[in-house]
């Protein structure tokens, strides 16, 4: 067993920065974001078997922790209720299938007619317009058919504004950036 000793406050900051980077860079590989989070404390690399367990656990413990916010559900039940055609479009989580398992654990394929997942139902992620495509065309609809709701400004509403759709967006998580939402 190896051990290194690493100071927490150190080892925070070294998360926020890593995770900050691979964000802006819509890198999905979880493994690669442990790398990165411990290479500076460790004087070799860790195995690859170690990486994927930590990818493991933390993806079990995001699923265990997932919820819905709170006005999710209330809002896709309006919605349903007046007969509007709802689609989800959610990036990958960098392993195959886990965001699909997650969409199913949440109860959340009841209320889309359609989900695709970007990255995996296609070759790219958001903000590339090519999983608001696909979206349009489960759906048989036109960009002038369709709002997009999302709560990032360079990934949702910047995507579907390249697909020609109409954006909401919802300011969850401080988002700033130079993308105008329709609303």
């Amino acid at each position: 067993k190896r051990g290194v000793a690493v100071a927490f406050l150190d080892l925070y900051r070294n998360i926020k920065r890593i995770t900050k980077k691979i964000e802006d860079k819509r890198i999905y590989d979880r493994n690669f974001w442990w790398l990165s989070v411990i290479r500076e404390f460790l004087k070799e690399p860790p195995r690859r078997s170690f990486l994927n367990e930590l990818t493991s656990v933390y993806w079990d413990a995001v699923e265990e922790k997932s919820e819905p916010y709170k006005d999710a559900i209330p809002v896709l039940a309006y919605l349903k209720k007046k007969k509007y055609t709802l689609g989800m479009v959610s990036d990958t989580d960098g392993i195959k299938e886990r965001k699909s398992k997650r969409i199913k654990n949440l109860n959340f394929k009841e209320w889309f007619d359609a989900v695709v997942v970007a990255g995996e139902s296609t070759k790219h992620t958001k903000p590339n317009k090519e999983p608001f495509l696909l979206i349009m065309e489960r759906l048989h609809l036109k960009p002038e058919q369709c709002v997009f709701v999302g709560n990032n400004l360079l990934v949702d509403i910047l995507g579907a504004k390249k697909a020609g759709m109409a954006t909401v967006f919802i300011k969850r998580d401080g988002h700033k950036a130079r993308v105008k939402p329709d609303r």
